[in-house]
């Protein structure tokens, strides 16, 4: 009897500080505890590669398109994936919104039509954006919500990530006191089912939550949702998964592409102190400049000269080939800065500055 297994679904990572653009082994792509659960009830197994991961089910010998030996069913599946981070110093130069390590992380999805080089790209749907603001990573079965002010009584919304009010709570305290904060039971609120929410107020404060006490001990940078459809989860029972994000119909696989998660490298101020080593070398340092594809500005001062890129500029594995020239005469190669020297921070939030050093 003869077997046969197709891809249902793929998930590939990529880096824009490499030249090619693939990242390998700098980050892993793992199911959730309660997504595995998922995929074995359905059959389905997993294959990991250096840049993601491969869903696959068997399928009909010969069948065209690939119809599946065991159908996924009507319902809205949605299969989740911890992204965690293998070589931290490549999430250090990544392009991304500010957020805490362990206690943020970041929502990704197939829920945006976002193609672009003929790759399917996952985002945040919720923020419409490829990489949006981070949720707060919630693992505990009570939440505490925080006022903005204490308050004596307040009304608290629970919402799904499709805006759909999940539970409301009217919050009082008991003694009538001020409340500064409530204890919300997530775990009979949300029975469990982990996912992204939100958590409003009737005074103003809002918080995006990710729940799921399964990712307790892993704390991942991110999690990416890969919804089959959403007819059964959305307040007007449409499909938001765009048509061309779609892997099944029925029991039939659509032979989809790749999904792709794309980090662009971060752009720094480029920084370079050049010192000279001895006073009587013959270089003078109102003399030097840095030739190349990157504008640099100038300071002397005392025995070292300060060259500071006008505009920031994204590092790259590739070098940019700049040179420290004397005149017209080459002195040396500068260095381009590396990915494991880690930006500091500059004047303003979100400014970052790559200093090097050069004694000449």
């Amino acid at each position: 009897m003869r077997v046969t297994y197709r891809r249902v679904l793929r998930i590939r990572v990529r880096h824009g500080w490499y030249a090619d653009g693939e990242s390998h082994e700098d980050f892993e792509v793992v199911p959730t505890a309660s997504t595995v659960a998922t995929l074995q009830r359905l059959a389905l197994g997993t294959r990991f590669h250096p840049d993601g991961i491969t869903v696959f089910a068997e399928v009909e010998p010969g069948s065209n398109p690939p119809t599946l030996v065991r159908p996924l069913g009507s319902e809205a599946l949605c299969f989740a994936f911890e992204l965690r981070p293998v070589k931290t110093n490549l999430l250090a130069v990544a392009e991304l919104p500010r957020f805490s390590p362990g206690r943020t992380l970041f929502c990704f999805d197939n829920l945006q039509n976002d193609v672009s080089s003929g790759r399917k790209h996952l985002g945040d749907s919720v923020a419409a954006q490829r990489i949006g603001a981070p949720a707060l990573l919630v693992t505990r079965d009570v939440y505490t919500h925080r006022f903005a002010v204490p308050v004596a009584a307040a009304t608290l919304t629970l919402r799904d990530r499709f805006g759909t009010p999940v539970v409301t709570i009217e919050a009082r305290s008991p003694s009538n006191d001020l409340m500064p904060e409530y204890r919300l039971d997530l775990a009979t609120a949300l029975s469990r089912a982990p996912g992204r929410y939100s958590i409003v107020d009737d005074y103003g404060t809002a918080t995006d939550i990710y729940y799921d006490p399964d990712l307790d001990a892993s704390r991942p940078v991110g999690v990416i949702e890969i919804f089959s459809s959403t007819e059964s989860i959305t307040p007007d029972a449409s499909n938001r998964v765009p048509t061309g994000y779609r892997f099944v119909s029925g029991a039939a696989l659509l032979g989809l592409d790749a999904y792709y998660l794309q980090f662009n490298a971060l752009a720094t101020t480029w920084r370079y102190n050049v010192t000279k080593k001895f006073a009587n070398n013959g270089i003078a340092l109102n003399q030097l400049t840095v030739a190349g594809s990157i504008a640099f500005a100038k300071n002397v001062s005392g025995d070292r000269a300060t060259f500071t890129s006008a505009t920031p500029v994204p590092l790259s594995q590739t070098s940019r080939g700049l040179k420290l020239k004397a005149g017209n005469q080459a002195i040396q190669d500068l260095p381009d800065p590396s990915v494991t020297a880690l930006p500091s921070s500059g004047a303003s939030p979100g400014v970052f500055v790559s200093d090097m050093f050069v004694f000449v």
